[in-house]
């Protein structure tokens, strides 16, 4: 089978992109079958297992095209219980959390640590000639590694609340109000770059 190297086309070139297609689409090991695109490469990272709903193919700063597939398992949704295990969660910024059976875990700073490469690739960026290519590709450079930044605070996230999850039944966590903490101009920096929005699911952002 022949495959196209065609992606989809967006109206605008800035801002968030992003494409919906509600039916007619196929995900099979290596690729992806578009209506009016056709055949994609794609990497497949889990399987899918079940009827496919809607499948949205968006465009990040760093030109990387992503596909978020929604499929229905046909499983019934688990009934919550209190019972098991529980924990309490409190975040902060020295130990990024700590639990009420008094294990820590240690805040990554992420920015922190490629706080000095996104500097340079700024500053570069800085000096190029609006409009021109090297501007261009100067700018990407500063969008790869704020994706490297994102990517890797989103893993660390996802790992860490993965663990809380599996060895506990019950998990609570503290209601914070991230977007006003945020007025805090010495400690807004720190804050953002934690991701406390992400990782407790009460707190206002």
């Amino acid at each position: 089978m022949n495959v196209e190297r065609a992606y989809p086309r967006f109206k605008s070139k800035h801002g968030k992109q992003s494409i919906q297609y509600p039916q007619n689409v196929r995900v099979l090991s290596d690729y992806l079958i578009i209506p009016k695109i056709g055949d994609i490469k794609a990497v497949i990272h889990r399987p899918i297992e079940g009827k496919i709903k809607t499948v949205t193919i968006s465009k990040n700063c760093c030109v990387q095209y992503l596909a978020s597939i929604l499929f229905e398992d046909g499983k019934e949704k688990p009934l919550s219980s209190t019972e098991g295990k529980a924990v309490g969660v409190d975040v902060g910024l020295t130990h990024f959390c700590t639990t009420s059976s008094g294990l820590k875990y240690d805040n990554p700073r992420f920015l922190t640590k490629h706080e000095k490469n996104l500097k340079r690739k700024q500053e570069q960026l800085s000096r190029k000639e609006k409009g021109s290519n090297n501007r261009n590709k100067a700018r990407k450079k500063v969008a790869r590694v704020h994706c490297k930044i994102t990517n890797c605070r989103e893993d660390f996230l996802h790992k860490l609340s993965r663990r809380i999850v599996d060895e506990n039944q019950v998990t609570v966590t503290e209601n914070l109000n991230v977007k006003g903490m945020m007025k805090n101009h010495c400690l807004a920096k720190a804050i953002g770059q934690v991701g406390w929005g992400m990782f407790t699911p009460h707190a206002e952002i």
